[in-house]
């Protein structure tokens, strides 16, 4: 098709597909909010690795990451070079990864395999991005993924001196809504939808805070305030929500540094997930950076969870 525009290689063999995005789907606003939550469980699983990912397309082509991840998640330890830079090596290394993700979590069902090696490698967005979302499904099953996505796609298959073109829409994530996995992250959503409504919602979760505070007589004010920065209050207040004491020894009282308040941050955060919580929607530099939407997002996990004690 001489007319066919697309944004990623194509080196097919003969009778060979594959599907590829269309260029204008990477402007669709839920395919970039399921890109954001995909990108956002990568670094906070690899928080600790000092690992960070911008792209879905870019940032995972080589195996360093998905190496990352499985040695993780998985709990295998690989027999090879963390950095590969011959694609000979690259293609390698991937092989090796995708034999053992597929095995833990395509074992049932081989038909979910939408990926391989080459689909990777050449950075085709579609195979990493159902690569990512099975990898969620299963080792993260409680991470808020958007529901019902789906986006145009080009099928191609390569004959001996034509490429066929069919355009199709590809589905990314179901439809339904599991009911241990919300589909969108409710302040997302107003954010996006109901913005005027988000000065309401702050006080709700400021009120739900304060009300479990009030037994150390701490107050907090607003979520854009030095006070909170430091997260002091977030660990004070997982203390009063799960009844338990957190060490002093544990964290920085009176944070002076950039990395003693990621520190808390930090802290904070795992206890979360130690108790059940969901896997944490932001990243610790933004809580240390005073972002509203960030501090909205975790005090209505925790709101979520506890309003009615």
């Amino acid at each position: 098709m001489k007319d066919l525009q697309l944004d990623e290689d194509c080196d097919l063999d003969e009778n060979e597909t594959t599907l590829v995005i269309q260029p204008n789907a990477y402007r669709d606003e839920q395919f970039l909010q399921l890109s954001e939550v995909l990108l956002d469980w990568v670094n906070c699983t690899l928080r600790e690795e000092n690992v960070k990912v911008r792209s879905v397309k870019d940032d995972f082509f080589d195996g360093l990451v998905l190496q990352h991840l499985l040695e993780k998640l998985g709990r295998v330890k690989l027999a090879v070079p963390e950095i590969a830079l011959s694609e000979e090596i690259q293609t390698h290394k991937l092989n090796l990864i995708l034999q053992n993700l597929d095995e833990q979590l395509c074992a049932q069902d081989p038909s979910k395999v939408k990926w391989t090696v080459k689909s990777i490698h050449s950075k085709n967005t579609l195979a990493t991005m159902h690569l990512l979302i099975r990898m969620v499904q299963h080792f993260s099953p409680k991470v808020l993924l958007p529901h019902g996505v789906s986006v145009k796609a080009y099928l191609l298959e390569k004959g001996k001196n034509t490429l066929k073109a069919e355009q199709v829409m590809e589905e990314l994530t179901p439809n339904h809504i599991s009911r241990d996995n919300f589909s969108d992250n409710p302040i997302d959503v107003i954010f996006r939808v109901s913005p005027e409504k988000v000065p309401q919602v702050e006080q709700m979760l400021l009120a739900f805070a304060n009300g479990h505070l009030a037994g150390l007589h701490l107050d907090i004010t607003d979520l854009v305030t030095q006070e909170w920065a430091p997260t002091v209050m977030l660990v004070l207040l997982l203390g009063q929500l799960s009844g338990y004491f957190v060490p002093l020894h544990s964290y920085y009282l009176s944070p002076e540094s950039r990395e003693q308040k990621v520190h808390n941050v930090k802290l904070a955060l795992e206890l979360m997930e130690d108790d059940g919580n969901p896997m944490s929607p932001v990243q610790p530099e933004e809580i240390v950076d005073v972002d509203a939407k960030a501090a909205m997002k975790i005090l209505y996990i925790l709101y979520n969870k506890h309003k009615a004690s």
